[in-house]
């Protein structure tokens, strides 16, 4: 069985509608609502933030693989 069929096979139509799946879903839901009924004047209010939190979230992640060695040779980078 290749990869394909693992991702694409109907193995994930069953596990997303068994009762465990469903009460997950509802719960998440219930809380969502309950959270944005309550506070969502804060939650509107912390959205303008969100571009700064991503912007650092990208620095962050985004130049994990960027060592630098420099070196003494004419300042050249290896």
């Amino acid at each position: 069985m290749s990869m394909n069929d693992q991702i694409n096979g109907p193995g994930w139509v069953t596990r997303l509608l068994s009762p465990s799946a469903l009460l997950v879903l509802g719960l998440f839901s219930l809380v969502g609502a309950l959270l944005f009924t309550g506070h969502g004047n804060h939650l509107i209010d912390a959205l303008f933030y969100l571009p700064f939190a991503a912007c650092l979230l990208m620095h962050l992640f985004m130049h994990h693989g960027h060592h630098h060695h420099h070196s003494d040779k004419g300042g050249r980078h290896e």
